[in-house]
């Protein structure tokens, strides 16, 4: 069993780097940072300054967390076709239903986990997990702290659909997709 962490990304502090991906040492076995902005965000650009992908790969390096950092061609269409594609490019790092898939942003910070917490999701028949977070202000001091469903078994056909926070998985006896909304969502 192995946690991919997925981190969304576009023209963030270097500090704000460091930190949610430091805070993943001990719990991710990999950090998968996707960069580039929305198409509708002013100004945005496809790419952030490189020194931010070096950021993520160097500090991941350190925690001993495998990283990879991605750079799409173009805009992003939505946060939701951003969010799609770092379920597809964990999966083809080799990322099966045995592992778990953590969403994180750059402003977050993982708050820390209970021992075991590995081992447990390594045996649980559960599909999701909440995390406490940290969300982080730019001076480095934690706003508040958040409890929410950010944690996913990396389910074949675990895509997002229609918001950032709607994750959804085929139905195996229909096709139809099955809600996993993360509190923010407003699901249980």
């Amino acid at each position: 069993m192995k946690v991919y962490a997925l981190l969304s990304w576009y023209d963030e502090s270097s500090d704000h780097l460091r930190r949610c991906v430091s805070s993943l040492e001990g719990f991710a076995d990999y950090v998968i940072g996707v960069d580039g902005a929305y198409s509708n965000f002013p100004g945005g650009t496809a790419r952030s300054d490189p020194a931010q992908a070096r950021t993520i790969r160097t500090t991941a390096s350190d925690a001993g967390i495998v990283p990879l950092t991605w750079v799409h061609h173009c805009l992003w269409e939505s946060e939701v076709e951003k969010r799609a594609f770092m379920f597809e490019l964990a999966r083809s790092w080799g990322a099966t239903s045995e592992d778990w898939f953590l969403i994180i942003d750059a402003d977050m910070a993982l708050a820390g986990f209970t021992p075991g917490a590995r081992e447990r999701l390594a045996t649980t028949d559960l599909n999701a997990a909440e995390v406490n977070w940290h969300d982080m202000q730019v001076n480095g001091m934690p706003s508040s702290t958040l409890t929410f469903r950010s944690l996913f078994r990396a389910l074949p056909g675990l895509t997002v659909e229609r918001t950032h926070y709607l994750y959804v998985t085929p139905c195996q006896s229909c096709g139809s997709h099955a809600r996993h909304e993360d509190s923010r969502g407003g699901q249980p």
